[in-house]
Parts: C-alpha cells; sequence; structure tokens
C-alpha cells in the first residue's frame, strides 16, 4: 500500500511532462525519465520472471518421461513376462532332448538285436521251422526274420524247395525268453524277440510256394522256370514260331528252347531221317488224327507230312479211263504240353529282403557287369561276338573277357573261345548244342546298406518272393532298414528340437529388439533432458541476473521516490513561502 506523498508522487511522474515545463529544469527532468523508465523495466522483469518460473515447472523431463519409462513398471513386466516364456520353452525342450536321446537309445539296442539276429551263423534257428508257445508255425529265415506259415497246405507246397527245409509239422515249441514283452508270434512286424536264446526279427507270413533262399541277397535271374509233366497231346495242322537257329535239333533241345521262351507248348516236325526234326514254340489246334504223327523210337512221337496226289475215284467214265481226284497234302505236328513254363524276368537283377520279399533294380541301377561268371554247360549262344581266340585256359579267358569292353560274357569250345557282348544270353537265344557258356554277373548301384554282391538264379526261385517294387538308390537294405524305421522317430524329435530352438531365438529376437526400441528411447530421453537442463541452467542464471538487476533498479526507484518526496516538500515550502511573501506584499501595498 503506498502512502499519500508515494501516490502524489507517481502521479506527479505519470504527469511529468507538464509540471516539467513549469517547475522542474533539465537534470530534474533527466532524473524523472531515469525513474520512470526503471520502473517499466521492473514490471517487464517481473513478468519475464513469473514466465520463466512456470516454464521451469513446466519441463516435461521432470514431469514424464524417464520417470514414466521407470515408475510405471510395464517394462518389467513385459520383461518377466518374456522370460517366464522362455523358461516354459526350456522346459519344453529339455523333454524333448530327453525323448530324442530314448530314440537313439532304442535305434543302437534295435540295432544290436537286428546284427545278432541277422547272424546266420550265430543264430541257431536260422532256415529251421520253429513254433511259438501260441501253437503258431514259422520259418527262420537265413537273417533270422520269422515269417509264420499261416495254413498246412502253404506250409507244404515250400517245404523241401527252393531252399526251403523240410519237417514244418515237427517244428519244436519255443518260448521267449523272461522279461520279453511279447513271444515271436504277437510281436509287431519287425520287432525283435529273444526266444530260446537266440534274437528273432517278426517278418510277414509266408506265400504259397515261399523260397527260402537269398535272404538279403541280389540275384540275376539267368535261368527261366523248368517245366515239368511233359506229355504229347495232339498231331497239329497249326504250327507255332519256326527255331530256325536250331535247324534239325532233338525233342530235347525243342522242350528247352519252349522253356526259354517261357511256353508250355511246342512242336516237332517231320523226322528227318536221324530222330531230329525242326522245332517250333506255340501253335497247337486243328487236330489231325493221332495215328497220323508217328512214333520214332528213342525220339518220341514226330511230325507227318503228306504230299497232294491224284486219287482214283467213282466208276469207269469210258471203257478206256477211269474218274480221279486231286487229295491235297498235309503237314503234321507233333504238340506237346508242360507245365511250369516262366521266363517273365530273364536277364533282371533283384533284391530279396531279410522278409524274403522281391525289389527288382531298374536297368540304370544295373546295367554294368561284375566280375564273376556263371557255367551253363553244354550250351551256346550264336553271334554276337567281341573277339575270338584260342590256346587259353578258362580262367584267362574270364580275365580277358573283364578286360574286354562291354563283355558279357563267352562260350568255350574245346581250346577256342569267343567272347560276346550284351545281346547274348540271357538278353538273346542259347542253344543246347554243346561246349560251355559262361554268363557275367551284373553289378548294382545301391545304398551302402545294402550288399554289393550278385548272384545267379532263375525265375521259379522269384516266384516264391513277393513283389515289393523297384530299389532306388536311397532304399535301405538289412541294417537300414531297422535303421530307417527307428531313425524316422529320431528325425520327429529332432525336428521337434528345431521348431523349440527355433522359438527360443525368435523370442531373444524379440526381446533384443525391445531392448533396442528401450534403450534407443532412454537414449532419446536422456539427450531431451539433457537439452531441458541445459535450458534450465541457462534460465536459472538469466534469473539469477534479473533479480541482481531487480534489486538495483529497486534500489534506484526507492532512491527516485525519495528524491521527488524532497522535492515535493521543497515545492511545498517554496511555494508556502511563496505565498507568505505575496500575502505580506499585498498588505504592505494596501
Amino acid at each position: 500500500m503506498l502512502t499519500e506523498s508515494e501516490n502524489v508522487g507517481r502521479f506527479y511522474i505519470q504527469n511529468r511532462k507538464n509540471t516539467e515545463i513549469k517547475y522542474q529544469n533539465k537534470n530534474k527532468n533527466s532524473l524523472v525519465n531515469d525513474a520512470d523508465n526503471t520502473h517499466g523495466s521492473i514490471n517487464k522483469m517481473k513478468e519475464d520472471m513469473t514466465q520463466l518460473s512456470s516454464g521451469i515447472t513446466g519441463i516435461e523431463g521432470f514431469k514424464g518421461g524417464l520417470n514414466e519409462i521407470m515408475d510405471d513398471g510395464s517394462v518389467a513386466r513385459e520383461n518377466m513376462e518374456d522370460f517366464a516364456e522362455l523358461k516354459k520353452l526350456q522346459t519344453k525342450f529339455n523333454r524333448h532332448l530327453q525323448e530324442y536321446n530314448n530314440a537313439i537309445q532304442t535305434l543302437a539296442e534295435n540295432s544290436k538285436n537286428y546284427i545278432t539276429a541277422s547272424n546266420s551263423n550265430n543264430n541257431k534257428f536260422a532256415n529251421t521251422f520253429i513254433k511259438d508257445p501260441t501253437g503258431a508255425v514259422g520259418y527262420v529265415t537265413q537273417r533270422g526274420v520269422w515269417k509264420r506259415l499261416p495254413n498246412p497246405t502253404m506250409a507244404n507246397s515250400m517245404q523241401g524247395k527252393n531252399g526251403c527245409p523240410s519237417g514244418w509239422s515237427n517244428a519244436p515249441t519255443v518260448n521267449a525268453d523272461d522279461g520279453q514283452p511279447y513271444s515271436i508270434a504277437n510281436a509287431p512286424e519287425g520287432e525283435t524277440v529273444k526266444t530260446g536264446g537266440a534274437t528273432l526279427i517278426r517278418g510277414t507270413s509266408a506265400i504259397l510256394n515261399q523260397s527260402c533262399g537269398s535272404a538279403g541277397q541280389n540275384i540275376y535271374i539267368t535261368n527261366p522256370s523248368r517245366t515239368t509233366n511233359r506229355q504229347y497231346v495232339q498231331c497239329s495242322q497249326n504250327p507255332g514260331s519256326y527255331q530256325g537257329d536250331l535247324g534239325s535239333t532233338t525233342l530235347e533241345v525243342c522242350a528247352k528252347r519252349a522253356e526259354d521262351m517261357g511256353s508250355n507248348v511246342f512242336q516237332m516236325g517231320v523226322n528227318n531221317g536221324d530222330g531230329t526234326g525242326y522245332c517250333y514254340v506255340g501253335g497247337g489246334g486243328s487236330p489231325l488224327s493221332d495215328q497220323l504223327c508217328p512214333n520214332v523210337p528213342g525220339s518220341g512221337k514226330m511230325g507227318v507230312y503228306y504230299p497232294g496226289r491224284w486219287e482214283q475215284t467213282g466208276r469207269r467214265r469210258w471203257w478206256w479211263s477211269w474218274n480221279y481226284s486231286w487229295i491235297p497234302g498235309y503237314n503234321g505236328f507233333a504238340t506237346y504240353q508242360t507245365e511250369g513254363a516262366n521266363n517273365a524276368n530273364l536277364g533282371d537283377t533283384f533284391h530279396i529282403t531279410d522278409d524274403l520279399r522281391q525289389k527288382q533294380y531298374p536297368w540304370y541301377l544295373a546295367y554294368t557287369y561284375g566280375n564273376d561268371f556263371q557255367l551253363l554247360s553244354g550250351y551256346n549262344s550264336y553271334g554276337n561276338d567281341i573277339v575270338s581266340g584260342s590256346g587259353l585256359t578258362v580262367e584267362e579267358v574270364k580275365k580277358k573277357c573283364l578286360e574286354t569292353p562291354g563283355a558279357a560274357g563267352f562260350y568255350i569250345n574245346g581250346n577256342n573261345y569267343w567272347i560276346k557282348n550284351a545281346n547274348m544270353w540271357p538278353n538273346g537265344n542259347r542253344q543246347f548244342t554243346g561246349g560251355d557258356l559262361y554268363v557275367r554277373n551284373t553289378s548294382v548301384t545301391n545304398s551302402n546298406s545294402c550288399s554289393k554282391q550278385v548272384n545267379f538264379s532263375q525265375q521259379t526261385e522269384l516266384n516264391g518272393y513277393v513283389n515289393d517294387g523297384y530299389m532306388t538308390g536311397n532304399t535301405t537294405c538289412a541294417l537300414g532298414t531297422i535303421s530307417d524305421r527307428d531313425r524316422v522317430l529320431i528325425n520327429e524329435r529332432y525336428t521337434q528340437l528345431n521348431e523349440i530352438l527355433d522359438e527360443i531365438h525368435q523370442k531373444i529376437l524379440e526381446l533384443s529388439q525391445e531392448d533396442i526400441v528401450l534403450n534407443k528411447n532412454l537414449l532419446d530421453e536422456y539427450n531431451l533432458l539433457k537439452r531441458r537442463l541445459n535450458t534450465y541452467e541457462t534460465t536459472y542464471k538469466e534469473i539469477q541476473g534479473r533479480k541482481k538487476t531487480i534489486s538495483h533498479y529497486t534500489a534506484l526507484e526507492d532512491d527516485s521516490n525519495l528524491q521527488m518526496l524532497s522535492y515535493n516538500q521543497k515545492y511545498i515550502l517554496w511555494s508556502m513561502l511563496a505565498l507568505g511573501v505575496t500575502a505580506g506584499a499585498m498588505k504592505i501595498m494596501k
């Protein structure tokens, strides 16, 4: 609250222009102007101070920003949730890792059991019949696979044939070892069971005319099925396919040619005088009287030929002539029939599984030749010669054959030899004419788990195996097949582990990205606060400076007020004095 004199002085200052003309000299006017300016500056500075002060309290960094990031706990909570999820993933990973380890242990155990079972030298039940306690009888292959015999008919069809033993009906009963979860007859296919002190593998059931040899081996079919029950059936007018390369030959040679061609029918032509005739494969029908095809001692029924002729018929036409008719001629072919002919896979190569199933090698996996030879005694394979010579032993010819590009085998007769190309038997014809024919085996391309050895075999054996498709370069055999089955489970576990690792990796990446964002935000907040703090420091210094200035100007204002009061007092005194002098003068004048 200003005093009355201060109000008068302020009024005077505000109206100083009028009073200065009348009552102030130049110095007084200057002092009054300075006082007025000082008062205005002080008011302006007070307003600035108010704004600066409000600006300081409104700096964002001091109310929010980093404080909010650190104080609301959202980052910490999110991090804790992420780490908890990582912990769950780690637990899940450890569980699947244990399952993965168990799968590997199962693979090792099954591999060990397979090796024990498949070793025919150590497996006392290999290539025998044994009976399960349930009463089921099965055949144990040379690779330790137990194949159940579905019924007595199938059992009888196989015993004593194609490598199978006899005596299935007297098979001994063998119990599973203690601790085994099931007997061999009840075991799932492919499982191993320790039975009677030996390890056996549960296989598929046997088939009719089951073959028992070649388990786990490769075979090259160089002979057709052997035919049986040959018998003469008719004297036919319809010939089959003429076998010109045989020339005039015997009944036996013609029968072998029909066998080679997979035919159950062949024919003999007319006897050429030495018990030989031309050979025909197939044919039959339109039979003549069986009496027309003669029996040749030591040879059998042979064909017959009746030429056409004129024959007298009716009565005399004139006293000097008779009636004649032309009787056409005919050929009769002695027709024979056999059973079991089959050459469907002649020249093909197969893998026989441990479970006695056949898998054929496509040509591109078995088109090269091996180093072994099969002797087909009494046969030749005409033509197809690469090189010939004489004076070499059989072993020397074999060596020369192996060194000759494209050689598929050779023929030896006496001191002479002929090395032949791939068109020889079994891809071409052979002739039963004496001498010795050597056929070279094939070489196969297959998985490292399969045998590379190729053995010679015949169609009859192959017919006793279930067709199981084709071999590929990746088809596994033996232990590889057992390993593949378990490896599927291992791969599943491995895939699961990788999926969990991917989840963990992704979560870590997310955390890293969140940390990067958080770090960037914190750095931005830091820089912002640093700038505002610098502004605060500058403002603070300015405030301090203005406070000093305000104090200085306040002192000046107080001094100005005192001077104005002094001037006012002097003005009043002088005014009173002037009035008194004026009043006295007026009295004197009166």
